[in-house]
């Protein structure tokens, strides 16, 4: 299941369906989006409100909630996360409010630190031709993010 109905979440259905997935539903805020969004796509539509009464492999979170500086919000209430791993692309915090929940109800969880590392990784190797220095880009990406908290930033959640 993908929570959300933008652009990450449309990223998101295209490399699951690239990677053969069989099952796609499509959760959201606003069920007239997800519904247009789902058949513009070829997913199922999902009321989040249904999401407990289902089991997924995998849970895709694509909207800002929780993105600092609300990192203390969350979209799904801990019985609405039923699946095995939870992948939050929510990257600022590394370790959102959905992955602490996730986490305990047992589930696998994947921070969306991970997807921007990746991204920055190859686009390194892209512009340079070399091979990323994947620690040296953890560390640094780490430490600017501990900034945040510190520095403030617009009333948005964006930096």
């Amino acid at each position: 299941v993908i929570v959300g109905n933008g652009g990450a979440a449309r990223a998101a259905v295209i490399a699951l369906r690239e990677l053969r997935c069989r099952s796609i539903a499509i959760a959201g805020r606003n069920p007239a989006k997800v519904s247009r969004f789902a058949r513009a796509l070829g997913g199922k539509p999902l009321p989040l409100e249904q999401l407990e009464r289902e089991r997924f492999d995998l849970l895709v979170h694509a909207t800002p909630v929780g993105l600092w500086p609300r990192a203390d919000e969350c979209i799904l209430r801990p019985e609405q996360i039923n699946c095995g791993v939870v992948f939050d692309l929510v990257y600022n915090p590394p370790e959102t409010r959905l992955l602490e929940l996730a986490w305990a109800r047992g589930c696998r969880t994947i921070s969306g630190l991970e997807m921007f590392l990746a991204q920055a990784a190859r686009q390194f190797e892209y512009w340079t031709g070399l091979e990323p220095p994947h620690r040296l880009l953890r560390r640094v990406a780490l430490q600017e993010l501990r900034r945040f908290p510190e520095e403030g930033g617009t009333d948005k959640g964006q930096p």
